[in-house]
């Protein structure tokens, strides 16, 4: 298992040793980095499972899930999914593509009830 932040497993030297061998990485990025098992694979091509630990801990109080979805929107739950995973919200195309998820299932709802 190799463990530190995407930056340092992609550049360290101390994991030229396992960069071909089967592994697991852990993620200690304060934020969940993007695309991150296409990028650790340019180094670890036989890498097969990311773990993300961010190195400050978890962050917050745990709220109920009744009360995190009550009187929400779809596309809200779906962005607080997005911070909570990985530490910020969407950009906005992926906001974009959310809300054209939702509307889709919206509209799907709607005609599978008529």
């Amino acid at each position: 298992m190799v463990r530190g932040t995407l930056d340092d497993l992609l550049s360290d030297p101390r994991w030229t040793d396992v960069e071909t061998s089967w592994i697991q990485a852990t993620l200690t990025d304060a934020r969940r980095p993007r695309d991150s098992m296409e990028r650790l694979r340019t180094r670890f091509p036989h890498c097969l499972v990311i773990a993300f630990e961010p190195a400050s801990g978890p962050g917050g109080e745990v709220m109920p899930i009744r009360d995190r979805l009550v009187g929400r929107s779809d596309t809200a739950i779906l962005e607080s999914f997005f911070v909570d995973s990985r530490g910020s919200a969407p950009d906005e195309d992926e906001a974009a593509l959310l809300q054209e998820a939702c509307d889709a299932c919206r509209i799907a709802e709607d005609e599978a009830a008529s």
